[in-house]
């Protein structure tokens, strides 16, 4: 099974490739100091030449991060109501939001 990588660890490997030189660095290293396998560190620089490195950072395929959720008018009204959401005093003071009264 292959090990999913998170944003956050694709954006450290991805910062200390730009610094490697400084730090005088090869990629094998990089690679084995961010326990990545040499093949996926291949395949994320690969994507971040074609595409960009703001698109290499991201995770991709079913777990899009940019992905949208879609919620109905009424299930959005239901949730913004404080008549027909028993919760929604206790989130805004959870929030600390304060409304002012009309």
């Amino acid at each position: 099974m292959r090990k999913e990588y998170d944003t956050p660890a694709r954006s450290r490997y991805f910062e200390a490739l730009t610094t490697r030189s400084e730090r005088n660095k090869s990629i094998g290293d990089i690679d084995k100091e961010h326990g990545i396998n040499r093949k996926t560190g291949f395949r994320w620089r690969q994507n971040a030449s074609k595409n960009g490195l703001e698109s290499a950072q991201r995770r991709f395929g079913k777990h899009r991060l940019e992905q949208s959720f879609k919620l109905f008018d009424d299930t959005l009204d239901m949730l913004i109501s404080p008549t027909r959401n028993p919760y929604h005093d206790i989130f805004l003071e959870h929030q600390s939001i304060r409304i002012p009264e009309r």
